[in-house]
């Protein structure tokens, strides 16, 4: 054992250098890996940890309506009449939901719609959907009166940066939602100019407030899930505000909404029970779901960087620790010589390998803090939003293990063959090479350099170049992977078309908002417009929904367009769009739910007009509680009509919501909505004599709707051929046109498929910045390395007369070589690796499976890579032209 740590010292003693860099370089591949699982779990507790945290409601719920009262209340489960459904009084509301038996705790909310605005007077929260940025609406800024307590006794229970306001101080606690949109921060100012109903109407105050950002807040109504469409930002201010708002003449709008805590040991079925009476209108507990589905989907990828970097990292560090273990002991020849066993040999190897491992496992433990805090983090920053330093101690003694355990197997490798053969070699130096670097016309120095590269081992330690080779091959493979899978969403966001959205902009037209006859005007005023390519006319929202007879697909949103050559059509995923009136276009989702494909027949069924009536003004009698109306009882058939799957066709709908979707022609979705004249007489004669003019109004609407829908289309689909700003504004200005739908590619997808580019490019682009640093570090490692161990070779070449520029050359074509040899593999697999995982992502999102290589990005790197290899190159051949060959040629 003596003798062992004897033969330990001496091997970092003569050259400590070398070791260090390896114990670096494993600290920090294992580092990385370490900090991408403790980013992953962190990522996927995040929503647990702050519903536990902060002890977060359940359930929003109000009365509902059990009976109703006369003129246009209702009667709520308290037995009190309110004016609107389910209207009560806090207490009785609250006394009876404790009194279902399944409500452990409840607190009601009251906040107002606050109007802030900015130094100027514009105002703060704006949005392009809301330019005042005060309304009832997903997203907006709600604000409450802060409570004495801390920040889990509010109403509705935060985690708080900072300090809530006191009465009188002054103070407002931002969500950190609002306060990221606005550019606001902790000491900053915020005036408040008055409050707005639910409809964006404006009341100004006579003197606004100035307020203090206090605090930021994170709770679990401002953290919305990709899908949902209910998220409101709270704003904790100052009591004595929110009184002045309410003495001013501002209505709380959430008097009688509580927040429900249910109790822990209610079974769902004794929830549903107990609830009955009561609408639930947020359910946390299911966007806690949604929310911790995203952020699965999020840590998985932080997973998958993790295993990447361990695969990686096995492959980079395994010839690397090898070389090292070989290049930087003793011989084995001279340790034989003196007595030395083979055991004893491989045991020092081994030996020195642990030393390895257990420095570079320590550094690993300790780079892991600080690089998970950096990993990207996805919706996760939007809970957590601090980059903390914090120890994951399961993720760190595992991992420490592991990687000690791989450092030590890859020495014991090494050290078997290094023991196996411990024979001295016979120097063979070879000028004439053989295979493609033999009959490639080069001059002998550049074809050393490419034998060295990718030939036979050359020299008393012969080392083959391809365990490096592969090494790099591998990491090369994954880092073009990474960037065309990257190219793939970058077209997704730069391209709505693969969405659905197939053209620049839409016009909708009310029926019974001027006269629909002037439809076709607009249309070939439209057409004369300048920078209008193409225009379009057909439905979006349609006036009837259908249903797939004898299948459970009960609702299908049917879309129109136009035929011919000049169309516009949906975007297609194969086959074609419809062209005549028995053909149709169905989406992913309806054609997974009924499994049928291009070529095969569909059936569609409308409910009878009389029936969609009925639906009309039943919901108009129920919201207003009108009594005394006698409807008489109708057959509730469907009208049914057959049609050809032509297509399979991207739609325009939000695809978290999966909605089946169906696109007709606007001849053949007439034939099928449009009613027969006795279905028109029914329908009227269904109607009672009695029946309000308001609710009369309402039915002949909707009988207009449907009577001319081919002749008088309800949605107008244009494509520009210039600057899309400049032809909206003349789109605009054409007389008919209200307004124009022309959202930015961001917004289309944003709005269609939910999907945050920013959060879902970040893991791919960490990957990439990943791999080519490892590939940096490596490559230029492996030629350093491979430089050193040719110091025999370039000795004899010496020797035998080849001047300094000629070993230059030798080492510049190694280098070229080495990188050239990787690329060309790895190029055509990292592209196809690529464009499969692009593909199979973008057939889950329901779009156009468009995969595109980034030819020029690849390109500028192969260029680069060369470059910088040969920069590394002329480096590392400095040292080898000015040293004399005759000690090299006397070591060996």
């Amino acid at each position: 054992m003596a003798l062992l740590w004897l033969l330990l010292r001496v091997r970092w003693r003569r050259g400590w250098g070398p070791p260090l860099a390896v114990c670096l370089l494993v600290g920090s591949i294992g580092g990385f890996v370490l900090a991408s699982a403790a980013a992953a779990r962190r990522v996927d507790s995040a929503y647990r940890t702050l519903l536990d945290e902060i002890d977060a409601p359940d359930l929003a719920v109000l009365a509902g309506c059990e009976a109703p009262a006369n003129g246009t209340g209702c009667v709520s489960p308290t037995g009190e009449t309110g004016s609107q459904s389910g209207a009560t009084s806090d207490d009785v509301l609250i006394a009876s939901l404790l009194a279902t038996g399944v409500v452990e705790k409840v607190r009601v909310i009251e906040f107002v719609l606050p109007y802030f605005v900015n130094a100027d007077g514009a105002p703060l929260l704006g949005t392009p959907e809301n330019e005042a940025g005060c309304g009832d609406f997903d997203g907006s800024t709600v604000m409450v009166a802060a409570v004495a307590g801390g920040a889990s006794a509010q109403s509705l229970p935060i985690r708080l940066e900072g300090e809530l306001p006191t009465a009188g101080s002054g103070g407002v606690v931002l969500s950190r939602a609002t306060a990221e949109g606005a550019g606001l921060g902790i000491g900053r100012q915020v005036r408040l100019a008055g409050w707005c109903n639910g409809d964006a109407e404006i009341t100004e105050l006579a003197v606004p407030i100035d307020l203090v950002v206090s605090g930021l807040s994170v709770g679990p109504i401002d953290v919305e899930p990709p899908g949902a469409t209910l998220e409101f930002e709270p704003a904790h201010v100052d009591p004595v505000v929110f009184q002045a708002l309410v003495a001013a003449g501002s209505e709380p709008n959430g008097h009688g909404q509580p927040f429900v805590w249910l109790d822990s040991e209610a079974s769902p079925a004794a929830v549903s029970e107990g609830l009955a009476s009561f609408s639930i209108t947020i359910d946390l507990r299911e966007r806690a779901k949604l929310i911790n589905e995203a952020l699965a989907t999020d840590a998985r990828l932080l997973w998958l960087l993790a295993a990447i970097g361990a695969f990686g990292g096995v492959l980079v560090l395994a010839p690397i620790i090898g070389r090292n273990i070989r290049e930087t002991g003793p011989k084995p020849a001279s340790l034989t010589a003196v007595g030395a066993q083979p055991p004893l040999i491989a045991q020092e190897a081994v030996l020195h390998a642990v030393s390895l491992a257990t420095i570079g496992a320590l550094l690993a433990a300790v780079v892991a803090v600080p690089a998970a805090a950096m990993m990207p983090r996805g919706l996760a920053a939007a809970i957590t939003p601090d980059r903390e330093l914090w120890f994951d101690g399961l993720v760190s003694g595992v991992g420490v293990g592991v990687l000690v355990v791989v450092v030590v197997v890859i020495g014991a490798l090494t050290a078997w063959r290094i023991a196996s053969n411990d024979r001295p070699n016979t120097a063979h130096v070879s000028l004439r090479g053989g295979g493609a670097a033999g009959w490639i016309r080069l001059r002998p120095a550049s074809r050393t350099g490419v034998l060295a590269a990718v030939g036979a081992p050359v020299g008393p330690r012969r080392a083959s170049p391809w365990p490096s080779l592969v090494s790099l091959v591998l990491v090369a493979t994954t880092g073009v992977a990474s960037v065309t899978y990257l190219a793939g969403l970058r077209h997704l966001e730069r391209t709505p078309r693969v969405v659905g959205w197939n053209w620049d902009a839409q016009i909708y037209f009310q029926f019974g908002q001027g006269d629909p006859a002037q439809v076709p005007e607009v249309i070939e005023r439209l057409l004369e417009t300048e920078g209008v390519e193409q225009v379009t006319a057909g439905t979006a929202y349609p006036p009837s929904f259908l249903a797939v007879p004898d299948t459970e697909t009960s609702f299908v949103w049917p879309s129109t367009f136009g035929t011919g050559p000049q169309a516009i059509t949906p975007t297609m995923l194969s086959g074609r769009a419809p062209a005549g009136p028995d053909e149709v276009a169905i989406d992913p989702v309806l054609a997974d739910e009924t499994g049928l494909t291009v070529g095969e027949t569909i059936s569609f069924g409308r409910k009878l007009l009389v029936a969609q009536l009925d639906d009309e003004i039943q919901q108009q009698v129920d919201e207003f509680g009108i009594e005394g109306l006698v409807f008489a009882d109708y057959d509730e058939e469907l009208v049914v009509s057959v049609f050809e799957i032509t297509g399979i066709a991207v739609l325009p709908l939000e695809r978290s919501q999966e909605i089946p979707q169906a696109s007709f022609t606007l001849e053949g979705f007439a034939d099928l909505v449009e009613p027969s004249a006795e279905e028109l007489a029914v329908a009227r004669a269904w109607l009672p004599d009695d029946l309000p003019s308001e609710m009369r109004l309402t039915a002949e609407s909707a009988i207009a709707n449907v009577q001319s829908i081919d002749e008088l289309p309800s949605a107008v689909y244009l494509r520009f051929s210039g600057d899309a700003q400049a032809t909206t504004e003349a789109v605009l200005a054409v007389d008919g046109v209200a307004e124009v739908v022309a959202p930015t590619p961001e917004q289309v997808l944003s709005l269609l498929v939910k999907l945050n580019v920013e959060r879902n490019d970040r893991v791919p682009i960490a990957l990439a910045s990943t791999v080519a640093t490892l590939f940096l570090m490596l490559s230029s490692y492996l030629l350093f390395a491979s430089v050193r161990a040719r110091r025999f070779e370039v000795a004899v070449m010496r020797a035998l007369g080849m001047s300094t520029s000629g070993v230059r050359r030798s080492v510049a074509a190694q280098a070229t070589a080495t990188v050239v040899v990787a690329l060309t593999m790895a190029i055509p697999v990292g592209v196809l690796i690529g464009r499969w995982a692009w593909l199979d992502y973008a057939n889950d999102l329901k779009v156009l499976p468009v995969s595109v290589v980034p030819w020029s990005a690849i390109g500028l790197s192969v260029v680069a890579t060369v470059a910088i290899a040969n920069f590394a190159a002329v480096s590392l051949g400095w040292p080898a032209t000015k040293r004399s060959p005759g000690p090299d040629l006397r070591s060996e």
